[in-house]
């Protein structure tokens, strides 16, 4: 087979981006890490010339990572990864600065706040969390979680797991005015920065609303939106959600003018997963506190039967329509007990509520839990301190002052900015770390 190298170039016809050597299907085999390291480095050294000796080796997983240096301090934002298969070639690089900044843009590390200040300033935001299924086993072959308990943590960012090494940026504490500043987390939940963590409890249906044809799903939709779809072009197909694995029929009717009305099922149960239809009109006249209102009036229909307790996960302002937005007030849901979030495997709401801006009614419903299990989860009534759960934290990934060139939404900055940022130990490289809020013990995922 004919090697290809797939090349992306920016800025100057030297400054490389990324490089890709495609291979055979099968072949692929990691160099060994001493081959890998010195092969590496040489590769960097060819590229950067001098300015390769700003770069340390941070950390080896797939790939070999160097990280920026200035001043002794990291240069987030401004990595390269390398990777060498078993017949010493390079097979990969990638740079991820996209641009240079002038060495007078850095501000000078001692314009920093105290680490104690940067820590106070975690006491005052750690915050509990639980998961329903943390995995205690994992199976090394396949990858597949094999064993998994209810844990009961404290965390700095409930929507952004915290990984060690590459240290996230889900957080961080602003170097010169000792703030913590927040990330909305890989599915767009603003849940930490808006520290808005009231709790809705209510009593939810003695059973699921079960829809198992056409029939009824047309007949679901006259009850909950009063529109009739019989003269509607229909269609029908199955789905299989990639985070649940499970499998979803869908019952679609589409109007003259393409809009759609929708009942989503769970195929082997029939349970109503979702249902929706078009927003009405395009004028924003419902103010928040009254599509809200709607919101939970709608969840609790259709909510699990065992879920008593829910807190906001995000909050979607409406706005004009797009291609691909609604336009809709959104207000998504994660599960909750006594006024703590519960999650699933990952950060993502459980439950989403749309309401149309214009009329004032709930125009959609989704179940985003990726299990219909429920878990009976630990009192925690007896948890550590916040002071101990910082302490904890900070053991297994202390505060590093570093340069920023990404702010917390993840945008380029036109200048550098100081942080602190959680900065694990190398044993932790790549890991899911968590602490246990009975026992203030870190845990890890396995692998």
């Amino acid at each position: 087979m004919q090697n290809q190298a797939l090349l992306s170039v920016s800025g100057k016809a030297e400054d490389l981006r990324t490089y890709r050597l495609t291979q055979q299907v099968g072949m692929w085999k990691e160099a060994p890490e001493a081959l890998a390291k010195k092969t590496a480095n040489n590769f960097l050294q060819d590229m950067l010339g001098a300015d390769s000796k700003n770069y340390r080796y941070s950390f080896k997983n797939d790939s070999i990572e160097y990280q920026r240096y200035y001043n002794e301090l990291p240069v987030m934002n401004d990595t390269i990864r390398i990777s060498v298969n078993q017949a010493g070639r390079i097979v990969y690089y990638s740079k991820e600065a996209m641009k240079k900044h002038e060495l007078a843009s850095f501000p000078d590390g001692k314009t920093a706040v105290s680490v104690e200040k940067a820590k106070k300033e975690m006491e005052a935001n750690i915050k509990l969390n639980y998961l329903q299924q943390f995995p205690v086993n994992r199976d090394r072959a396949s990858g597949k979680v094999t064993q998994t308990k209810p844990l009961l943590e404290y965390t700095m960012s409930v929507s952004t797991p915290q990984l060690g090494q590459p240290s996230s940026v889900g957080w961080y504490i602003e170097g010169t005015s000792g703030k913590i500043a927040y990330s909305t987390g890989k599915n767009g939940l603003d849940y930490d920065r808006r520290k808005e963590e009231q709790a809705f409890a209510f009593q939810p249906p003695e059973s699921y609303s079960i829809v198992t044809s056409k029939e009824e799903a047309k007949k679901l939709l006259q009850k909950e939106f009063g529109v009739s779809v019989e003269s509607f072009k229909y269609t029908e197909y199955d789905n299989r959600d990639p985070q649940s694995n499970q499998v979803r029929k869908n019952y679609i009717w589409t109007d003259n003018s393409e809009k759609r009305y929708e009942v989503e099922t769970d195929k082997q149960s029939g349970r109503v997963m979702g249902l929706g239809m078009p927003r009405q009109g395009s004028q924003v006249t419902i103010k928040r506190a009254e599509a809200e209102k709607v919101a939970l009036e709608m969840l609790v229909k259709y909510i699990d039967p065992a879920v008593k307790e829910v807190q906001l996960a995000e909050v979607v302002e409406p706005g004009a329509a797009t291609p691909v937005a609604s336009g809709n007030w959104g207000f998504e849901f994660f599960m909750s007990k006594d006024g703590i979030p519960v999650l699933d495997k990952r950060p993502n709401e459980a439950y989403i509520v749309t309401v149309d801006p214009s009329t004032g009614k709930a125009n959609g419903f989704e179940n985003r839990r990726e299990t219909d299990e429920h878990v009976e989860l630990p009192d925690a009534t007896s948890v550590i301190s916040k002071e101990q759960a910082v302490e904890q934290y900070l053991r297994a990934m202390p505060l590093q002052l570093v340069y920023l060139l990404k702010n917390e939404d993840n945008e380029w900055l036109d200048r550098p900015i100081l942080a602190y940022i959680p900065w694990s130990h190398d044993e932790n490289a790549g890991k899911l770390l968590h602490i246990d809020a009975l026992t203030g013990e870190i845990v890890k995922e396995p692998y």
